[in-house]
């Protein structure tokens, strides 16, 4: 095992609020993030992560007991995104949506906070009413590699916004 093998492990516990409503970030790798997104009276975590290894279902599995101990209610509503037919349709993106507005409070990650919560943010502010320059500008402003999901974003853009 490599160092670089242990990265999320290590990933900043950084929560950004996206409206009063809705906030967003990393996966909950640790009890101390659990116990801060309960703090701010959050009482969903939505996550979004596909189950594609060992390490993050067991990263999964911390969470969702993490979320058991602090009586917050976990949802996996999870999709993957390296392929143009593997991006989720309206459908997905609507009962997402509901799922959100089910909650006070709902904190909604993958595991690096970037590309699926972003497509997902992106789909809540637009049902909002926020305009399509502000939810691309957010896009941008949240880390999106476009080097790696330009065709990605692209696509999502053209299709859904």
């Amino acid at each position: 095992m490599k160092i670089a093998d242990i990265k999320p492990i290590i990933l900043p516990t950084k929560i950004k609020q996206v409206d009063e409503h809705l906030y967003r970030g990393t996966a909950v790798f640790s009890p101390i993030k659990a116990y801060k997104i309960k703090k701010r009276g959050i009482t969903q975590i939505i996550d979004l992560r596909h189950e594609n290894n060992i390490f993050a279902r067991s990263f999964r599995n911390l969470e969702n007991l993490y979320c058991k101990l602090l009586k917050i209610k976990y949802v996996k509503k999870s999709f993957y995104t390296n392929k143009k037919e593997q991006l989720p349709n309206k459908d997905y993106f609507d009962d997402l949506i509901k799922q959100i507005d089910s909650s006070k409070k709902t904190y909604i990650h993958c595991h690096f906070g970037k590309h699926r919560t972003g497509f997902a943010v992106a789909m809540y502010q637009k049902d909002k009413g926020v305009s399509k320059d502000e939810i691309i500008k957010q896009l941008l402003n949240c880390k999106w590699d476009t080097t790696n999901q330009r065709y990605n974003l692209i696509n999502f853009l053209e299709n859904f916004l």
